[in-house]
C-alpha cells in the first residue's frame, strides 16, 4: 500500500515544476479542473509526503526481510539496492529545503534539491518490468515524468529564454530595479504579472534567480523586477552595481504565479511583505479600473517605500494601507498622507485590517473614496493656484515647475503623481463626454497614452514629459475655473425650498460639510428656521433616534481600517458564503511563514479564498 500511494505524489511532483506546460494549461478549459494558481505549496506537500512515505515503505521491506532471513537482498538484488540509494538522496533533496533553509545557501539547496532526477532514475529500476501486472508500474510511470520534465525544461531554455542587451540598472541602498524591454512574443506569453528567471553573465552564468515582474509605468513594452539585497548573489549584484548603469541580462519566463488568478474576484486584499510588493503593483494596474483593490504592505525599508511611493501610483478605488516596521525616520510627508494611501508606523494585526476593510466597504462606512473627497478637491486647487504663480515668473522651466509643485503637495500630504492621474482621468472622461454630445474636446490634455511624464518618459527630467504634466494641470484649472464661474451666477434665493438632503441615499460628510461651508461664507445662511430644516434632514437621513451629538460625531468621525472595529467581525461572518464572500479574495507575496499562518487561519475563519505567492525556495 505504501508503494502505491507513491504514485500520485511522485507524478505531483514533476507536473507541478513543468513550467512551459502550466502556461499552455491555463489558457484552455482544463485549468477549471486544475490546480494551477499554487502549484508550488502542492509540489511542497506533494515532496514531504514522499520523504516519509519512502521511508515507511523501506522500514517495513526490511522488517519483512530480516523475518523472512533475507536481509542479504538489500545489496544483492535489484529492488533492494535501488531501494537504498533511493533512501539515501531522500535526506539530501528534502532536509536543506524544510530544515535548514537559514543554515544553507539557496545555490547549495537547489543543486541539492535537483538529485530527485537520481532519485526517480532509481525507482525506474526498483521493479521491473515484468511484474505488471502485480507490479513494475513504477518504470513507465517515473519514465514518462522524467521524459515530460526534461521536454519542458528544454522548451523553456531553447524557446522561452531571450537576451535583454539593454537591461537598465537603477541602483537603491536596499537593492536594484531592473527595466528592460522584452520581445513581443514575451509580451503576449503574460500581459500582467507572473515571474521570471533571470541570469546575469557577468556575476555568474550558472546561475538562475527567480523575480517577481512588473509593467514599466511609462512603458508597456518594458518588464521591471526589484532585487532586494538579502543573499549571497543578490549582495554581489548590488556590489557590483555602484551605480546606475545598462548590461546585459538573460531571462526566462513569463510564468504563472498566484497573484495572476486575482481576476477571480471582484474585491481583492493583497497582503504583501518586503518585496512582495512587485506582484501586487501588477495586479493594481491590471485591474484598478475593473476591481476594487486594496493593499496591505508591511515594509521596513525606508529607501524602498519611498522609491515605490514616488515611482508608482496606487489604486483610487481601495484602501492602501502601509505598516512601516523600520527605525530610520521617513519623510514627514509620508507620514502625513491625506489620501486613501496611509503610512502607519508599526506593524500589521492583520486579524484586525482585513475584516475592517471588507466591514468598512459592504457596509459603506469605511469606502475608501469617499473618505478624503474634500481634502483631494482642496489640494487640487491648491497646486491650480501655486502653478498660476509660477507661471507669472519669468525664467522658470517646466522641469523647476514640475519640481516645485511635487515638493508643494508633499508638504500637504500627498502625492503629486496621485493627483495628475486622477486629474488625466478626470479630464479623459470629460473630453469623451463632449465627443458624445458633439462638443469639440479640449486638446490641451494629455493623451490615454501618455503618462504623467510624457510620452516614452520615465521622470520628470525630460522636459516634454513635465510640459505635458503642466498642460494637465493647466487643462483642469481652466475647465474648474470655468465651472466656479458658472456656480457664481447662481444667487442663493431658493435655497429655503431646495432639497438639501437626499432621504434616499447615505449622507457623504465630507461632501455635506464643503457645501455647508459654502453656504455660510457665500450665502450667509442664518436663519434659525433653515438651519433646524438642514438638521432635521440630516437627521432622518441616519438611523433613527440618533441624538444631534451622535450626528455630529457621525459626520466628523474617519474610519481606520488599522484599528479595531467592534462590529467588524460580526458583520463580516453575517455575510453571504454564496454570493457576496466569494467575490473577495486574499492574495499574500513574501516569505513571512507567521503572516502565512495568520491569512491561513483568516482565510478559514471568514471563508474567504486565498492565494500565496512565496518564493521560499
Amino acid at each position: 500500500m505504501s508503494a502505491f500511494s507513491l504514485y500520485p505524489t511522485m507524478i505531483l511532483v514533476f507536473l507541478t515544476k513543468c513550467k512551459a506546460l502550466h502556461n499552455i494549461l491555463v489558457k484552455t478549459p482544463l485549468s477549471m479542473f486544475l490546480i494551477l494558481n499554487d502549484s508550488h505549496e502542492l509540489h511542497n506537500y506533494a515532496g514531504r509526503f514522499i520523504a516519509v512515505d519512502v521511508w515507511i515503505h523501506t522500514l517495513f521491506h526490511i522488517l519483512r526481510w530480516v523475518d523472512q532471513r533475507n536481509v542479504s537482498l538489500l545489496w544483492s538484488h535489484q529492488s533492494g539496492l535501488s531501494g537504498l540509494i533511493v533512501v539515501a538522496l531522500v535526506p539530501f533533496i528534502a532536509l536543506p529545503m524544510v530544515l535548514w533553509k537559514q543554515q544553507i545557501s539557496y545555490e547549495m539547496r537547489k543543486g541539492l534539491h535537483y538529485l530527485f532526477i537520481l532519485f526517480a532514475v532509481g525507482l525506474c529500476f526498483h521493479v521491473p518490468m515484468s511484474a505488471i501486472p502485480n507490479g513494475g508500474f513504477i518504470a513507465p510511470a517515473m519514465g514518462f515524468c522524467i521524459f515530460l520534465y526534461a521536454a519542458d525544461a528544454s522548451y523553456v531554455y531553447l524557446f522561452m529564454t531571450e537576451k535583454i542587451e539593454t537591461t537598465t540598472f537603477h541602483v537603491l541602498s536596499s537593492g536594484v530595479r531592473i527595466t528592460m524591454p522584452v520581445s513581443e512574443t514575451f509580451q503576449k506569453s503574460s500581459e500582467k504579472g507572473g515571474f521570471a528567471f533571470v541570469c546575469l553573465p557577468w556575476v555568474d552564468k550558472l546561475q538562475w534567480h527567480a523575480f517577481s515582474l512588473f509593467e514599466d509605468p511609462s512603458d508597456p513594452s518594458k518588464r521591471q523586477m526589484f532585487m532586494l539585497k538579502t543573499g549571497d548573489w543578490t549582495t554581489a549584484v548590488h556590489k557590483a552595481l555602484q551605480r546606475d548603469t545598462v548590461r546585459p541580462v538573460w531571462i526566462q519566463g513569463p510564468f504563472l504565479s498566484p497573484y495572476n488568478y486575482a481576476e477571480m474576484y471582484d474585491n481583492q486584499v493583497l497582503v504583501a511583505t518586503g518585496i512582495g510588493i512587485t506582484p501586487a503593483l501588477s495586479v493594481i494596474r491590471a485591474h484598478k479600473s475593473s476591481r476594487r483593490i486594496n493593499l496591505v504592505w508591511a515594509v521596513r525599508d525606508p529607501s524602498m517605500l519611498e522609491f515605490f511611493l514616488e515611482h508608482l501610483y496606487l489604486d483610487h478605488d481601495g484602501w492602501n494601507l502601509i505598516f512601516y516596521t523600520g527605525k530610520e525616520p521617513l519623510l514627514p510627508a509620508l507620514e502625513e498622507l491625506n489620501t486613501n494611501v496611509r503610512v502607519i508606523k508599526g506593524r500589521p494585526d492583520l486579524k484586525t485590517v482585513v475584516p475592517n476593510i471588507i466591514y468598512g466597504i459592504e457596509s459603506g462606512v469605511g469606502l475608501p473614496e469617499k473618505c478624503t473627497p474634500s481634502s483631494m478637491v482642496h489640494i487640487k486647487e491648491l497646486l491650480i493656484e501655486k502653478m498660476r504663480e509660477l507661471d507669472e515668473v519669468d525664467g522658470i522651466s517646466s522641469n523647476s515647475k514640475v519640481a516645485a509643485l511635487t515638493t508643494f503637495a508633499n508638504s500637504h500630504g500627498f502625492l503629486f503623481t496621485d493627483i495628475i492621474n486622477e486629474m488625466k482621468e478626470e479630464n479623459v472622461k470629460r473630453n469623451s463626454s463632449r465627443f458624445l454630445t458633439g462638443s469639440e474636446p479640449s486638446r490641451e490634455g494629455l493623451s490615454t497614452k501618455d503618462t504623467i511624464w510624457g510620452e516614452g518618459s520615465s521622470n520628470a527630467d525630460d522636459n516634454a514629459g513635465a510640459s505635458a504634466v503642466l498642460r494637465q494641470l493647466r487643462e483642469f484649472g481652466r475647465v474648474y475655473s470655468r465651472t466656479e464661474e458658472e456656480d457664481e451666477e447662481h444667487s442663493c434665493e431658493g435655497i429655503e425650498s431646495a432639497p438639501l438632503i437626499n432621504h434616499s441615499s447615505r449622507v457623504d460628510r465630507s461632501e455635506w460639510q464643503q457645501s455647508l461651508g459654502e453656504t455660510r461664507e457665500s450665502c450667509s445662511v442664518s436663519n434659525d428656521r433653515r438651519m433646524r430644516h438642514m438638521w432635521t434632514s440630516i437627521r432622518q437621513s441616519f438611523t433613527p433616534c440618533m441624538s444631534d451629538q451622535n450626528v455630529v460625531k457621525a459626520l466628523t468621525s474617519t474610519f481606520k481600517p488599522w484599528e479595531k472595529t467592534d462590529k467588524a467581525e460580526y458583520f463580516v461572518k453575517g455575510l453571504d458564503r454564496e454570493h457576496v464572500l466569494p467575490t473577495w479574495g486574499l492574495l499574500y507575496c513574501g516569505g513571512s511563514p507567521p503572516v502565512q499562518k495568520t491569512l491561513k487561519e483568516i482565510s478559514a475563519e471568514y471563508h474567504i479564498s486565498l492565494n500565496i505567492d512565496s518564493f521560499s525556495w
